[in-house]
């Protein structure tokens, strides 16, 4: 078994020269620099120097939030290790998160930009060169961010030490198309991005990368106008999108092409873009049944883009950058294929080199605590390691040490100094004091110790510092800090310099210096010895800080923790020697020896390219066998019985086994044990398989496995054996031997983490025997269930970091995650089975608040996750509603179980249940109820303000429903905006006035009304909004999944209506318009299939729906029957598929 981490190396193929030679018009050339170290190989630099690029932009960092969340930091700086070739210029690039500006004044940005332009500055110099010419800036502003990265552009251009450079920014689709509320950057020149123009977390096969239908909506006309100088960037890159239960749950970065496409991992849905997995694949850590697309671009849509671009910029000089260069990218869009599209585009080239950049391209990771499927306990023994639970998607648990270095650091230094100091002052001075406070111990401050400042007056490890009677220990600490601003390159975010090698090995030598001064193994003498080793391993004077380690501290005795950190240099210093398995043995030691560097230990043991037995050759007894087995056994993502088994052998009593044996339940747990969401969509066709062998053979040896350590009686709490094995039972859908083994165990005799999981195996128990139809024991139920949600709570209120429960919510918070996988799972299910719509809606409401611990917040949505909420809003009917409104309010309706899924959610503010009731009545057509319900509403309910990101002002939307429109793109809004209640109230008018009304010339036009308000409220109209409560382009001609879809997407019912009014109707004109109206609502007939969706069509007669269209039996109608109406002619004229069904029917004749 090998352990390394890969690293990533992209070359540019020689074949590339062609690319440029071969133009008869010689461009200049540049690449885009995105990762974090920069370092070229031969290959690299020839390239550079043959392809004579001119230029390389180069990510020089991000500008985000520090883990505060209170001021802006560099992240991630780039690392230059050699300089940029003298042939090339250096232009920066700095990113620019927006999220930066919320509390930003003028001050605090010119600030910020007094930081940017030293670090960039020494960043260039670290690379070699001595100035850059142009600095860009990539932000993806808003219009609360515009004013203030505006600000940022135009103080950076003022700025003496940016006097000959030109300051560049990026743009986005939007803020060329909105320029009224996106602005126009004030800089001389801009780089576009063309692509991410879809929605990547929406569940299908379309691709998010790149749209023609929207980089028409927002370039078309726009483009060419836009004032500025502008370069163009576009996709060459591909990705991995992954869903779970057609949820969508992040990027992959560790799945390639030949994986999908292996037969024996993947199953390809034909005609579209998604692979199913058919098995576990833990080097990506997916489960099987995640849906996997595929995003790449082809050729056809490149040339299309290239086309359109070319014509939108009418010639202007421009270059256009393809993201990104790396071998496999260039595998598939070929020399020639590059060379059409440069010639096609007449522009200048450049390359983005590097992986896909985090902010642009990939979106979120997976939230790995929030998609585990568990009901066991971690830590079921607190014994420090926490950390190694099993998780998919991570590396680590948490990244959390179990213990606290300067806090064992601090107590050591009270033991040696005496009662008399207090622990949280050494801490404090130490570790969480600036300069000038530390440096109050030194001799140049002596004048100020009898007036120290009332800060740090009553600080006892300070005034026994200088008390004169340890002028030793007061000389190692000034020793301490003097070394600290160059061996602490994170000091100071803003400080780009990296540390000097020469200096400190000097310092290193200060300390070998010193350790002969004190006695052997004495205080001092180990700390001089432990800063000797360290220092000269930060030089990276390895063989020196090895010599160090063996000299004086190898053979040390004690238990000083110091000792340890020592032991983790010099595994450092071995390893970075050329020694890894050494190396790794050392790290295994450290591992379970210091709780403080344990994770630091595990990380490098992981880290080392070293095989199993070059590492077991160096174990000389039992406790090192051990240690190995364990550490690679929390490493392990298969299955890894052996590791458990032969550290039982080696160490029964061991709690690390616990550790162990729990990560082995959690991997049983995400093949066995389900997630369940609710969703309007299904896909039965992503079902997962239902062969579980090898997960069953697994399960059932380590049942094995758990029985005998029950049985042993080696183990400090045998009876984790008996619980776990009950547990994997009912895992195994055998719910009558987990109760067996359950009535097996005495509670008397367990820890209180046992009997935590005892209680929940029990309620497993119970909930299966309820979904069984079995008698359920309703008051111990949730008798049970209450006891977990005041665990679940109490979580919350221990919890110190700030509430920011978007991601990782679950990370500190096991029995919420527990308590939610409960309710979603298994509670939520059961009632979706015997068709309670209405309670398995308020239970999932239920589950979603464990987000936040179980506390409920004020209104009723503020408490749903996104599936949630997308039931409540496109699934539930008034019946249901209703049924959710009477369980609210009637407690006589409840039983016991619902009674606790009720206690909290009765106390919600209800006006969103009662706004969403009235729009399922709109969408019942019941428009009578509609109103009467809408006007139950508050005079101050807020709707939720929607954007037209397609108009040149980004303003909200205004519904008009009533309005006729030839073409429905782009949306016509009104000028005041139709609420739902008033849209109800005016179309239950219009259905009493058909019933009343004798002239049926009047009764036309009010079914007119009524149908035309049908279609603008279909996902074709202005007022969509009425209806539903999301949009997409991807709706158009999709097919209808929910029972009010028949209408917003197919427009049913304006057809008939208008079909009536048609019929009523003696009037020529009227009927021409009604005409026309029914060929648009018979075009919505139209569905695509998944294949003809997001096929590319380089000819509209090939387009399936362009096809239908030109055969409308309405359009022939009026074509024969109403072409000499004053409507037809404006209609022939302004509805291009109308147009070109009469072109066409003129041909054929």
């Amino acid at each position: 078994m090998l352990r390394k981490t890969q690293l990533f190396l992209f070359f540019v193929p020689l074949s590339l020269l062609f690319l440029v030679s071969c133009t008869k018009t010689k461009h200049e050339t540049g690449f885009y620099f995105w990762k974090t170290v920069f370092q070229v190989d031969t290959a690299e630099s020839r390239s550079l120097k043959e392809i004579d690029a001119k230029s390389i932009y180069v990510r020089i960092m991000d500008i985000d939030f520090d883990p505060s969340g209170v001021q802006a930091i560099p992240i991630s700086p780039i690392t230059f290790t050699q300089p940029i070739p003298k042939e090339q210029q250096l232009i920066p690039v700095v990113f620019v998160n927006q999220r930066v500006f919320a509390e930003m004044d003028s001050l605090q940005i010119r600030g910020l930009a007094n930081k940017i332009v030293p670090f960039v500055t020494a960043k260039i110099q670290q690379a070699g060169k001595e100035k850059f010419t142009e600095l860009q800036l990539d932000c993806d502003w808003t219009k609360t961010s515009r004013d203030k990265f505006f600000y940022l552009l135009s103080y950076l251009q003022q700025l003496p030490a940016l006097k000959d450079v030109i300051v560049s920014a990026t743009l986005r689709l939007h803020q060329v198309k909105n320029t009224v509320t996106s602005g126009i950057p004030p800089v001389k020149k801009a780089m576009l991005m063309c692509y991410n123009m879809g929605n990547l977390r929406q569940f299908g096969n379309q691709n998010s990368i790149l749209n023609q239908q929207d980089l028409k909506t927002y370039l078309s006309g726009t483009l060419r106008n836009y004032p500025m100088e502008m370069d163009i960037a576009l996709p060459l890159f591909k990705w991995f999108v992954v869903f779970r239960n057609n949820n969508y749950i992040g990027i992959s970065k560790h799945i390639n092409e030949e994986d999908i496409k292996d037969s024996a991992l993947f199953t390809h849905n034909p005609n579209t873009n998604l692979y199913i997995l058919t098995k576990d694949l833990p080097k990506a850590n997916l489960k099987k049944g995640d849906v996997i697309r595929f995003e790449s671009i082809n050729q056809g849509e490149l040339l299309q883009t290239a086309k359109f671009l070319k014509g939108e910029l009418k010639g202007k000089e421009h270059r256009i950058i393809f993201y990104h260069l790396d071998q496999a990218t260039l595998a598939n869009h070929g020399n020639a294929e590059l060379q059409k599209l440069l010639l096609l585009s007449s522009t200048t080239l450049a390359f983005f080199f590097g992986e896909i950049a985090t902010n642009i391209a990939c979106g979120p990771e997976v939230d790995p605590y929030d998609n585990q499927t568990t009901y066991y306990l971690p830590n079921l023994e607190d014994n420090g390691f926490s950390a190694f639970q099993f998780i998919p998607y991570q590396f680590l648990y948490t990244e959390e040490a179990p213990a606290k270095e300067s806090l064992i650091n601090a107590e050591t230094w009270v033991k040696h100094l005496g009662s008399q100091v207090k622990v949280k002052d050494v801490e404090q001075l130490m570790y969480n004091s600036n300069a000038a406070t530390a440096n109050l111990a030194s001799n140049q401050q002596k004048s100020a110790w009898t007036s120290l400042p009332d800060s740090i007056k009553g600080n006892t490890f300070l005034s026994t510092l200088i008390d004169g009677k340890h002028e030793a220990e007061r000389a190692y600490f000034m020793f301490t800090k003097k070394q600290e601003p160059i061996t602490n390159i994170q000091h100071n975010y803003w400080d780009p310099d990296t540390r000097n090698f020469k200096e400190i090995t000097q310092l290193a030598e200060l300390a070998e210096q010193q350790i002969s001064k004190y006695p052997k193994n004495s205080f001092l003498y180990i700390r001089y010895a432990y800063q000797a080793a360290r220092l000269y391993l930060f030089g990276k004077e390895y063989a020196k800080s090895m010599t160090i380690y063996e000299k004086y501290l190898q053979s040390a005795k004690g238990d000083e923790a110091i000792l340890n950190w020592a032991l983790s240099n010099y595994a450092g210093a071995v390893r970075k020697n050329g020694d890894p398995a050494r190396a790794a043995y050392l790290f295994s030691k450290l591992f379970t020896a210091s709780p403080e560097r344990r994770i630091l230990a595990y990380a490098n043991f992981h880290y080392i390219t070293a095989s199993d037995a070059e590492i077991f050759q160096y174990a000389k007894n039992d406790a090192d066998r051990f240690n190995i087995n364990a550490i690679i056994g929390f490493g392990t993502s298969d299955y890894a019985l052996k590791y458990l088994i032969d550290c039982y052998q080696l160490d029964p009593a061991n709690t690390v086994n616990a550790v162990l044996l729990g990560r082995e339940v959690n991997k049983i747990e995400t093949e066995m044990n389900e997630s369940f969401y609710l969703s309007s969509d299904n896909y039965n066709y992503y079902s997962k398989n239902d062969d579980k062998g090898k997960v069953k053979l697994h399960l059932d040896s380590l049942r094995n496995f758990a029985l005998k350590l029950y049985r042993d009686k080696k183990y400090v709490q045998p009876q984790l054996g008996l619980i776990t094995a009950a547990y994997l039972s009912w895992m195994n859908k055998e719910n009558a031997l987990a109760k067996e083994y359950l009535a097996g165990i005495k509670e008397t005799d367990l820890s209180p983490k046992l009997i935590d999981q005892l209680q929940i195996t029990r309620l497993l128990t119970q909930l299966t025997d309820w979904q069984s139809s079995k008698q359920l024991d309703e008051v111990q139920l949730t008798k049970t269930l209450s006891w977990l949600e005041e665990k679940a709570k109490l979580d919350g209120k221990e919890d110190i970091r700030k509430q920011n429960w978007g991601y990782s919510a679950f990370e500190y918070s096991n029995y919420s995650l527990i308590c939610r996988n409960i309710l979603q799972n298994l509670v939520v299910k059961h009632y979706l089975n015997t068709q309670d719509t209405a309670m398995a809606s308020l239970a999932a409401v239920k589950a979603d608040a464990f987000y936040n611990y179980g506390f409920v917040k004020d209104s009723l949505e503020d408490n749903m996750q996104w599936t949630t909420m997308h039931f409540w809003e496109n699934s539930l009917t008034p019946k249901t509603l209703l049924k959710i409104r009477n369980l609210l309010s009637d407690n006589s309706q409840q039983n016991t179980l619902s009674k606790f899924l009720l206690k909290d959610i009765k106390h919600f503010n209800r006006d969103y249940l009662t706004e969403l009731l009235g729009t399922t009545y709109l969408r019942e057509l019941d428009f009578q109820k509609a109103a009467k319900t809408l006007a139950a509403l508050p005079k101050d309910h807020k709707i939720n303000e929607i954007k037209n990101w397609y108009s040149t002002d980004e303003d909200d939307i205004k519904p008009n429903p009533f309005i006729v429109t030839i073409n429905d793109y782009p949306k016509k809004y009104g000028k005041e905006n139709t609420t739902k209640l008033k849209y109800a109230e005016r179309m239950a008018r219009l259905e009493n006035a058909i019933k009343t009304e004798k002239d049926n010339q009047k009764k036309a036009e009010y079914y007119f009304q009524m149908a035309t308000g049908i279609y603008q409220t279909s996902t074709y109209g202005n007022a969509w909004s009425i209806v539903s409560y999301d949009w997409s382009s991807t709706d158009n001609h999709a097919p209808s999944t929910l029972h009010w879809q028949r209408n917003y997407l197919q427009t049913k019912s304006a057809k008939e209506w208008y079909s009536k009014a048609r019929a009523l109707s003696s009037n020529k004109e009227f009927k021409a318009k009604c005409t026309f109206m029914l060929a648009k609502s018979e075009q919505k007939d139209f569905v695509y299939t998944n294949e003809s969706r997001w096929q590319y069509y380089d000819s509209p007669l090939k387009n399936p729906f362009y096809r239908f269209s030109m055969q409308n039996r309405y359009f022939k109608e009026l074509s024969t029957q109403y072409k000499d109406t004053p409507f037809f002619t404006i209609a022939s004229k302004e509805c291009t598929y109308l147009r070109d069904f009469l072109n066409l029917t003129q041909a054929i004749q």
